[in-house]
């Protein structure tokens, strides 16, 4: 499913967010760093991957990346889902065909207009997926990457400055957020016994 260059991406990130947390949680123990940074990491870390994970789905998908299976099917029913919410609706266009029951895809506006039922149309899966999608998807526009992107820049930001407070560094305008009254008062008492 994945391009050799993604496992070794994953792989290494998996190992590097290991490695950090079990220096983190030493550290966690020993008194030595708030443990709203270590938890701040981990959620990054997870965040990390969980989005990378789906950009790569979505290259795949649209065939950036190799691994896409496509196949021709025929529409046995098109129709729109009708979303509400906060006193707005917005209407999904759907395409249906039969695969071990109904499945249906969203698709653009125009791909929905120019279909009739009994057509075929191509849908594509990722391997070992049982998800199914039109290139014209929701799922696969540019703004969703766009947006996805964004996302993985943030969570790798967030989870840099977590891991660079956790370890070593201390940022003055940040500490009375970060450090637990614990820890101040842990300080504090060893201060005193000095």
């Amino acid at each position: 499913m994945y391009s050799d260059a993604s496992m070794f991406l994953i792989a290494l990130l998996a190992a590097t967010g290991i490695a950090f947390v079990v220096i983190g949680l030493f550290r966690l123990l020993n008194h030595k760093i708030s443990y709203r940074y270590f938890v701040g990491f981990a959620v990054a870390l997870t965040l990390l991957f969980i989005t990378f994970q789906k950009i790569n789905k979505m290259n795949i998908l649209l065939g950036n990346s190799p691994g896409r299976q496509t196949s021709a099917q025929t529409l046995t029913r098109k129709w729109r889902d009708v979303y509400q919410s906060k006193n707005r609706s917005r209407e999904v266009p759907l395409l249906c065909f039969q695969s071990g029951g109904e499945i249906c895809v969203d698709v653009s506006e125009s791909v929905w207009n120019n279909i009739k039922e009994g057509e075929s149309f191509t849908v594509v899966s990722a391997p070992g997926d049982g998800e199914f999608f039109h290139t014209s998807s929701v799922y696969m526009d540019n703004g969703n990457f766009d947006f996805d992107y964004g996302l993985l820049v943030i969570e790798i930001l967030a989870a840099i400055f977590c891991l660079l407070k956790m370890l070593f560094l201390r940022f003055p305008a940040f500490d009375k957020f970060g450090r637990s009254n614990d820890i101040k008062l842990f300080d504090e008492s060893r201060r005193a016994e000095e």
